[in-house]
């Protein structure tokens, strides 16, 4: 579970979080009536996934182990770009995170709605997630949640792009 976990918060194959997302809110439905205390103990992590889902309205890039920055342009310098293709920005991942990420390998594909994995966690931790929208970095640091990018949560998670995301594509979709 944990590895499932970490691929759908790393890696950037839509196929792969496709199916990653739809396994999970499977996984979720049975572990809510079987193992409900270990799913009180993931429900930062599934937090942070949906945020990140949230956040991915194009294909997401992550970057290797090598560069240097914590931060990096995914697009080709010097090339005229079409007008709708926008530049796209990675974070680099922490080394001691050991994580080989699989790439987007399409352009055109674009990762897995987080309706369903929202829609799941709203029904089994209302209040949780409530708050979790209002303030996502803090509420992954106070549950001991490292972030496994080169900088922290605060950098990764835009407040308030994840709160207008959620109410525009969640709740009036």
């Amino acid at each position: 579970m944990s590895t499932l976990l970490t691929c759908l918060l790393l890696d950037s194959c839509s196929t792969l979080c496709t199916v990653g997302v739809t396994l999970l809110v499977k996984l979720l439905a049975i572990f809510a009536v079987e193992a409900f205390e270990q799913l009180k103990l993931m429900l930062p992590n599934l937090l942070a996934i949906m945020a990140i889902f949230l956040l991915r309205e194009e294909p997401l890039t992550t970057l290797h182990s090598d560069p240097p920055d914590e931060l990096e342009d995914t697009t080709d310098a010097g090339v005229n770009l079409e007008p709708d293709v926008r530049t796209i920005v990675a974070f680099k991942i922490r080394p001691e995170f050991q994580w080989k990420c699989l790439e987007q390998t399409s352009k055109a594909s674009l990762p897995p709605s987080p309706r369903r994995l929202f829609t799941l966690l709203y029904y089994l931790f209302p209040c949780n997630l409530l708050k979790f929208l209002r303030n996502p970095a803090s509420h992954l640091v106070n549950n001991g949640i490292e972030c496994p990018f080169v900088v922290g949560w605060e950098k990764v998670l835009d407040e308030g792009e994840i709160r207008t995301k959620s109410e525009v594509k969640i709740y009036h979709a």
